[in-house]
């Protein structure tokens, strides 16, 4: 709650937005309320969370099993909407073409306009009725991460299928949150790493050793990586070099702002990039040290949490996918977290956690 207090003040002396502002005093009374809230109410919002995700991922889902049988449809998925009008949208063209009619298939979630070439098949990206794929980190991963921590067979079924969806959306970001969750398995699962250090140390150390590669060497070597998965057949659909560039600009240009400005920056925060960097732009240098101490937090719930149930796998799951998204999050790809949507969806994990870490019992 401070921190976003910090960056509602930092929002009023440099650079007032009425859309921040309503949405730092809306996050703070939605903290309050979270953080006051009995155990029972907590745990019925994270199940519609988590309900709510799984709905929009089976949507989205069936609309993609109906543009494999009948492609021609997907033109009524891949739209914008403009002046209150459904507009088409096609590859390469940078404005909408025209208006269309609206289509059931629209009701199940918008598509974007790049074609993905998998064993075979002609596949648009997925990205239900977010503006874009990499926002599925934290609308969906989220709420999968908080139904393994439920200890139920119907919550594992329901994450499950929100996994589904967000594997079946070939995003770079879902990607690299799930390697990072597969990482966090083999080493503290089978190598026995501490938590604390995998959660500490990990984001840290890559977020460091990028920063120097980009600020000495440029983004040539990314786009070389991006080039060589481009050319492949088997792995095109793991190439994102529009992204790519995107992102390391905004990382790199972040890093130079945020270490100018100890108390927050004036300039509005427009690319996802590192937490850290936008917490630093947003907040100023206290804010880093706000949201550091916010997730250590968490850490020691997680940490105490492992100790009591080493071999309690779903709990081993809902880590892991906290893991990737600290990871996507501190290294590249804040999208919505500093925002309502990814504060309360944060808090809610924080009281999640905290419920199981004390013990008690999550169906009382």
């Amino acid at each position: 709650m401070l921190l976003v207090i910090v960056m509602l003040f930092v929002n009023l002396a440099t650079n007032p937005t009425i859309g921040w502002i309503f949405d730092f005093i809306f996050s703070i009374f939605a903290i309050y309320i979270l953080s006051s809230a009995p155990k029972r109410v907590v745990i019925v919002g994270v199940k519609w969370v988590i309900g709510i995700a799984c709905f929009f991922s089976i949507l989205a889902i069936l609309q993609l099993i109906i543009v494999l049988f009948v492609p021609s449809l997907s033109q009524y998925a891949q739209i914008a909407i403009q002046d209150d009008k459904i507009m088409a949208i096609v590859p390469g063209v940078q404005e909408p073409v025209g208006e269309v009619d609206i289509n059931p298939l629209m009701l199940l979630g918008f598509l974007t306009t790049e074609r993905l070439s998998i064993l075979g098949l002609e596949l648009s990206r997925m990205r239900s009725f977010t503006s874009e794929p990499s926002l599925l980190v934290i609308y969906f991963i989220f709420p999968a991460s908080l139904g393994f921590f439920l200890k139920k067979r119907i919550w594992l079924i329901l994450s499950g299928i929100i996994l589904l969806f967000c594997l079946l959306s070939f995003s770079g970001s879902v990607q690299a949150c799930l390697v990072f969750a597969l990482g966090y398995i083999t080493l503290s699962y089978y190598f026995r790493l501490p938590i604390k250090f995998l959660f500490i140390y990990i984001p840290i150390l890559i977020i460091g050793i990028l920063l120097y590669m980009l600020v000495n060497n440029g983004i040539d070597f990314l786009l070389n990586i991006d080039a060589k998965l481009g050319n492949s057949d088997s792995f095109d659909f793991l190439a994102h070099g529009n992204s790519m560039v995107i992102r390391a600009e905004g990382l790199i240009n972040a890093f130079y702002e945020a270490r100018v400005s100890p108390f927050g920056s004036s300039k509005l925060r427009t690319l996802p990039t590192s937490i850290i960097l936008n917490t630093a732009l947003a907040a100023g240098w206290l804010g880093v040290v706000l949201i550091l101490t916010f997730f250590y937090r968490i850490i020691l719930l997680l940490h105490h949490i492992k100790i009591e149930n080493f071999n309690n796998y779903f709990y081993l799951l809902g880590s892991a996918l906290f893991f990737g998204i600290t990871c996507t999050v501190f290294i590249f790809n804040d999208y919505a977290m500093l925002n309502y949507s990814g504060l309360v969806l944060l808090f809610f994990f924080f009281r999640l956690v905290s419920i199981v870490s004390s013990n008690s019992k999550i169906n009382e």
